[in-house]
């Protein structure tokens, strides 16, 4: 699950809203998207209905409502969103940072080894290869984030492991789970990323959140069905970054957890 900001515009009226668009994969690698005026809990919330299972995203809070004991669902964090940090940090802290790269490189490698594996054979692979690689990244987290300045670009990186440790580590619990990181989500939202650059705004003629693109109803990205293009400010060729609510559409299907 992943969300990026759009501006679109009040219809006829003067000015623009910065919305948001949506995005859920799942592990079959299908995706829907879906526009809401918000970042609001009723988005994901609704999208998700009933599942159980894992869901996997960034450590944004609004996404704390999703794992309310009563909806069984667990959190899967990204490690690229770790990774990242620590680049932030290579030119005010190159030691840490460098220290970082050595032990993710090892359970990058955990990764690649099992990514061929049967779940069950990814499930014992990671408790016996990955399990000790992460306790050594606890250990070393635990120990230099009592000697940085928590507000600095490192303090930061190393406050997330910290904070995150067990959603970090919830990849563990089945070997269905393919990635440790979100990108495939964040993938398909570069979809709607390039073609805003093309579109500018979308236009909206209501307050209804879903209608902006033609549908209140999502439907997939990459299940053959032709998209079509939103009502905007300059008319762009249409493109796969546009596939709201065609009937034509398959069902969402397949559990959300979006890697």
């Amino acid at each position: 699950i992943d969300d990026t900001p759009v501006v679109v515009r009040n219809g006829q009226a003067k000015g623009r809203t910065t919305d948001r668009v949506w995005v859920y994969r799942s592990a079959e690698g299908n995706v829907a998207f879906e526009f809401r005026m918000d970042r609001k809990k009723e988005g994901p919330l609704g999208m998700l209905g009933q599942y159980r299972g894992f869901v996997q995203g960034d450590d944004y809070s609004g996404h704390a409502c999703l794992f309310d004991p009563s909806y069984e669902r667990v959190s899967l964090l990204c490690w690229a969103h770790a990774v990242r940090k620590f680049r932030d940090a290579e030119t005010s802290s190159p030691r840490l940072s460098k220290e970082f790269d050595v032990l993710f490189a090892l359970l990058h490698a955990v990764e690649l080894e099992a990514k061929g594996m049967s779940p069950p054979e990814r499930f014992r692979y990671r408790a016996k290869h990955a399990r000790p690689v992460l306790a050594e990244i606890k250990d070393w987290v635990d120990g230099r984030r009592l000697t940085v300045t928590p507000k600095s670009k490192i303090g930061v990186a190393l406050e997330y492991l910290h904070s995150n440790w067990t959603a970090l580590n919830n990849y563990l619990l089945d070997g269905r789970i393919l990635d440790i990181t979100n990108n495939g989500a964040e993938r398909a939202l570069r979809r709607v990323a390039v073609g805003r650059k093309n579109w500018c705004a979308g236009q909206s003629s209501d307050k209804e959140n879903g209608r902006s693109y033609g549908s209140s109803k999502p439907c997939l990205g990459p299940s053959g069905c032709k998209p079509r293009p939103a009502k905007v400010d300059h008319q762009p060729e249409p493109s796969d970054a546009w596939c709201w609510g065609d009937p034509r559409c398959e069902a969402f299907t397949g559990s959300l957890q979006a890697v």
